[in-house]
């Protein structure tokens, strides 16, 4: 009996080895059935062309380079990282169990899918994923056509390839290229009673306005507008194809805006040009990107950012210099005599004397006069020219002392209230408060103690 014990304890430990050896390969055998593995392999790096289908309508999505665009229903951008999102779900998805497709039960509805989801690869070979009813169990019915099988899978395939079908694809930015790189904005409006037009350019010493008037423009402005309308989107699709655009009143739109940019792909200047129409709900507008087809929904808050007022990119410093780069000060009397004449130098500001020597003077003044005409933003602009018997003082502000080209010329008044009228050779007058020091008289820097 005991030598009976002893051989069980040896032989329990080897038959349990062995059984276990047989069911793992078992297991592999029938591998196909028990496993959860995708029901398809590709790379998404290589994905061409994704197309989706369903009685909703249908979406064609084409790669170039590393970025993605409908071609149908209509062009326009994509959001590459739903995109991505999508494919590496759909590589992902691996059913609960298979089936045969044409032995799916009918509420599956594999046989009669909801959607088709197409993966494109460059030989030409596709992987097309059928998109079938929900499962009790929270999952969702997918299949695939080359493996003819198909199953209960995590429903994030079919949530996903549904919202594409709804728009969750496409990049609904207005503009593609827009950044603060853009060189020349262009904004067009009308209405019954008035047109406007406001043109700005980049130029070598920066942005300057050309249009309604000419005065150098705020660079600050420009770019925070130009990374507004950067951000701006679309509500939606209100039609597919735009027609003759007599409806929504895009063939004689309420404004134009027309941006250039730089496409770095291609090397060479794109313009971009969004039209709007007529006024919709909520103070909406109707608008149209370029000559695409689509009729697209603007809400109000996207139409303001669009037309701003022109006084918004005027810059409303009285000098374009900056306060650090400004070396030489010349203050002339009504006749245009020098009334005195300020040199800065590293120990501080100096006062040129008549004979050329120079003299030390208590620069606190002089510093308050420079951030009066370089920092300080006036209160209005108007292109009302001011009467000749209200100027008081011209200044001449360098950057180089040895270079004219590097001078500006303001003619400063003092209105009737008392309040200071700055003019800088171009067709604006910046209007100061009363209060903004200007000490424009030799004793206002005396020599330094």
């Amino acid at each position: 009996m005991r030598q009976l014990n002893r051989l069980i304890r040896w032989m329990l430990p080897a038959c349990m080895i062995a059984l276990a050896l047989m069911l793992g390969w078992l297991w592999r055998v029938d591998a196909s059935q028990s496993l959860q593995l995708p029901l398809a392999k590709f790379a998404i790096a290589q994905v061409q062309q994704l197309r989706i289908d369903s009685a909703q309508g249908s979406a064609t999505f084409v790669r170039t380079g590393d970025a993605w665009r409908q071609t149908k229903p209509f062009e326009q951008m994509a959001d590459t990282v739903a995109i991505r999102q999508l494919l590496a779900t759909a590589a992902d998805t691996a059913p609960v169990y298979r089936v045969a497709l044409d032995q799916a039960p009918a509420q599956s509805r594999l046989q009669n899918p909801e959607a088709t989801l197409c993966i494109l690869m460059p030989d030409q070979s596709v992987v097309r994923y059928r998109i079938g009813a929900d499962h009790p169990a929270g999952l969702a019915w997918i299949g695939e056509e080359a493996a003819g099988q198909g199953g209960p899978a995590s429903p994030a395939l079919r949530k996903l390839t549904l919202a594409a079908i709804a728009g969750a694809l496409r990049d609904d930015r207005l503009f593609e290229f827009v950044s603060v790189d853009s060189d020349r904005i262009v904004i067009e409006s009308h209405d019954a009673a008035t047109e406007l037009r406001i043109e700005l350019q980049r130029a070598a010493d920066g942005w300057r306005m050309q249009s309604p008037f000419d005065a150098r423009a705020d660079a600050s402005a420009v770019a925070a507008f130009l990374q507004g309308i950067a951000r701006v989107r679309y509500q939606g699709v209100v039609q597919a194809s735009a027609g003759d655009g007599v409806l929504h009143g895009l063939a004689q739109p309420f404004a134009r805006i027309t941006v250039r940019t730089l496409d770095v792909g291609k090397g060479e200047p794109v313009e971009e040009c969004v039209r709007l129409g007529n006024e919709a709900t909520g103070g909406g507008r109707f608008a149209r990107i370029n000559e695409r087809d689509p009729v697209l929904a603007l809400d109000a808050k996207a139409v303001a950012a669009l037309l701003p007022q022109p006084a918004n990119f005027v810059d409303a410093r009285a000098c374009s210099l900056q306060p650090e780069e400004v070396v030489m000060l010349r203050v002339l009397d009504t006749e245009g005599a020098t009334r005195f004449e300020l040199q800065r130098t590293p120990r501080g500001w100096n006062r040129r004397n008549p004979d050329g020597t120079d003299t030390p003077i208590d620069d606190r003044n002089a510093r308050e006069l420079v951030r009066s005409l370089c920092e300080v933003r006036a209160a209005a602009i108007t292109t009302e020219v001011i009467a000749p018997e209200w100027l008081v003082a011209s200044l001449q502000l360098s950057s180089t002392a040895q270079s004219t080209d590097a001078t500006r010329t303001l003619r400063v008044s003092r209105l009737a209230d008392a309040k200071w009228a700055i003019r800088e050779g171009e067709g604006l007058t910046r209007l100061f408060s009363a209060n903004l020091p200007m000490p424009l008289q030799p004793a206002d820097h005396p020599p330094k103690r």
